[in-house]
């Protein structure tokens, strides 16, 4: 929906069904979306991402509008996650046994 005022916002708001929302851009174009409130794209990316078998490591996202934060904060969350893995496997796979060698603690040394 295009040239919307606030008025309009405000009806459409207030005679939504509840399971829809209204998301109105700001700024000057007046631009407006009607979405279900459970189809995000968040929730579109990770039942395609299981679908396919894509790691969440290995997916990006690019948004511009309000609707894409959702798609945004959950793929950074992937990729916090995935970074705090390979920061833990490399911590716990490399530098314990290293300290343990150092220290003499011969019941920690593992080869990795």
């Amino acid at each position: 929906m295009v040239g919307l005022t606030p008025d309009d916002e405000t009806f459409i708001t207030d005679n939504l069904p509840d399971q829809l929302y209204f998301l109105m851009a700001r700024g000057d174009e007046g631009f407006g979306m009607i979405m279900h409130k459970n189809a995000t794209k968040a929730k579109a990316t990770a039942a395609l991402a299981i679908y396919w078998g894509i790691a969440p490591g290995e997916i990006a996202a690019f948004g511009d509008d309000l609707n894409d934060l959702d798609l945004l904060a959950l793929v950074l969350q992937w990729a916090m996650r995935w970074m705090l893995s390979r920061l833990l496997l490399t911590t716990f796979a490399v530098q314990i046994p290293r300290t343990a060698r150092r220290n003499g603690w011969k019941n920690m040394c593992y080869d990795v």
